[in-house]
C-alpha cells in the first residue's frame, strides 16, 4: 500500500493514539514499531514493574503525537519522497537496530514468559493470600508482593553489567587491534 495524505481531521484524531495516524497514512513501520512501543512500556507500567517507565511512556506519547503531525503537515512533494521506516531508523539511522527473526523469536518469547510469570505470581500471591494466617501475613507481605519487581530488577542490572562487558571487550579488542597497526608502523 502506497501512503498517501488522508483527511486532515482524521489525521489529527489519529495522532493522538502512537502510530495510529502513521498507520492511517500508509507508513506501516513507522506505525507500527511507534505503536509496539509505547503498548510495550505501557503494559510493563500497568503490571506494576516500575513508575520509572510512566516517564517512558509519556516520552513516546509525545514523540508519536509530533511525528504523526510533522508527516502530515508535509507538502505533498516532501510527503511523496518520505520513506517508510522504523521509527529507531528515523532517529539512529539507517541498520542502527538489526531485528532478524531469530532476535525478534527470542525476545518476543522472553517477554511472554515473563508476562505470563508475572500473571501466574498474582495468582499464587492470592493462594498465599488464604493459606498464610494474617499474623504473619503483614509481614510476608512486601516480600511477597515485591518478588516480581525484585526478580526484574535483577534480570535488568544482570542484562546491563553483561551488555557493558560486551561493549568493553569490543573496545579492548579494537584498542588491541589499534596498539598492532601502531607497533608495525
Amino acid at each position: 500500500m502506497k501512503p498517501k495524505k488522508k483527511n486532515a481531521f482524521m489525521t489529527f484524531i489519529f495522532s493522538f493514539m502512537p502510530g495510529a495516524a502513521e498507520l492511517y497514512m500508509g507508513f506501516n513501520k513507522s506505525g507500527f514499531s511507534l505503536l509496539a512501543i509505547f503498548m510495550i512500556f505501557a503494559c510493563v507500567m500497568a503490571g506494576g514493574i516500575s513508575d520509572i517507565f510512566m516517564g517512558f511512556v509519556a516520552i513516546i506519547y509525545i514523540v508519536s503525537f509530533f511525528h504523526a503531525r510533522s508527516i502530515a503537515s508535509m507538502d505533498d512533494e516532501e510527503f511523496a519522497t518520505f520513506e517508510d521506516r522504523y521509527i529507531w531508523e528515523e532517529y539512529l539511522g539507517e541498520g542502527s537496530v538489526k531485528f532478524t527473526d531469530k532476535k525478534v523469536r527470542t525476545w518476543g518469547a522472553v517477554l511472554l514468559i515473563i508476562f505470563g510469570t508475572s500473571i501466574l505470581w498474582g495468582y499464587i500471591k492470592d493462594i498465599f493470600c488464604r493459606i498464610i494466617p494474617d499474623s504473619m501475613w503483614g509481614d510476608l507481605y512486601p516480600i511477597v508482593d515485591g518478588l516480581p519487581q525484585i526478580v526484574i530488577a535483577v534480570i535488568l542490572i544482570v542484562i546491563g553489567v553483561l551488555l557493558i562487558k560486551g561493549k568493553k571487550k569490543e573496545i579492548d579488542s579494537i584498542e588491541e587491534v589499534d596498539d598492532g597497526n601502531n607497533q608495525n608502523a
